[in-house]
């Protein structure tokens, strides 16, 4: 399907498996088959992931690798964006969007979206520790509010507060 073997498939103790892997288009991601740790249990509480979302230079393609290697279902476009929601078993799990030149130097990565008591405090807190602030807090209309931030090692990650 055009993507690379990083590592991998392996166990991880007796927890499960795991592999890492490259799509065509460049963005890394793992692929987890659990045995006695099942993944993540918690979702959208303050600190818990809470949304994944691809950044990718070929939208198109990568919505038809993923749907052909893990099975996911193509959603609809959200409102008014180039941003494309997919789904598991009809829950939409992630969403994807294509770089735009006004992004800036971006390569394609999987970003996780942390939930948030309070997004604006959260940028506070980061700024006041010298990181980074990508996208300072930003609502999205009858969505949530959003920033995109990076830590000490310039990983790319975003906090999520919903309406």
């Amino acid at each position: 399907m055009g993507g690379s073997t990083i590592f991998g498939p392996m166990d991880v103790f007796d927890a499960g498996r795991t592999a890492a892997i490259q799509d065509p288009q460049g963005a890394m991601f793992y692929t987890w088959q659990p045995k006695v740790h099942i993944g993540a249990r918690v979702k959208y509480d303050p600190g818990a992931m809470t949304w994944n979302e691809l950044l990718t230079t070929d939208a198109g393609a990568a919505i038809d690798f993923y749907t052909g290697l893990l099975g996911l279902e193509r959603g609809d476009k959200m409102g008014g964006m180039d941003y494309t929601l997919m789904r598991s078993a009809g829950v939409e799990v992630l969403g994807v969007m294509e770089i735009t030149p006004d992004m800036g130097p971006v390569p394609p990565l999987w970003p996780v979206y942390f939930a948030v008591s309070d997004v604006d405090s959260t940028v506070a807190q980061v700024q006041s520790l010298g990181e980074g602030v990508i996208v300072p807090a930003t609502d999205i209309p009858e969505i949530g509010r959003f920033a995109a931030l990076t830590d000490p090692q310039g990983a790319f990650f975003s906090v999520f507060k919903g309406v």
